[in-house]
């Protein structure tokens, strides 16, 4: 009786999912809402990996500072968020912040 030689299973490259997104919370008819703009890098390559991610950060990070600069300006009473067209009452607006998390 012969015996057949398994096959070895193919190494699939481990693709690894980041999700990373801009969070606002601003209020509304008195309730508390938050609106995420998000982004998801997905690559099996570590150095692409870091390069998406740092760019993504970088414009949420110009996003960030846009809005505070925004706040500070005696002019409107207005925020617009460029990137997602959102207008937002300045009395409204509650907090910003970036979040990043890896995907399973």
């Amino acid at each position: 009786m012969f015996f057949k030689k398994k096959a070895p299973k193919p190494i699939l490259p481990v693709v690894k999912k980041l999700k990373i997104s801009l969070d606002i919370s601003y209020l509304q008819n008195g309730k508390v809402y938050t609106s995420c703009y998000s982004y998801t890098v997905e690559t099996d390559n570590q150095e692409e990996m870091e390069t998406n991610s740092r760019k993504i950060l970088d414009t949420l990070e110009l996003a960030i500072s846009n809005i505070y600069t925004q706040l500070n300006e005696k002019t409107s009473d207005y925020i617009f968020i460029e990137e997602q067209s959102f207008i937002l009452n300045k009395k409204d607006f509650l907090n910003c912040n970036i979040t990043k998390r890896i995907i399973d």
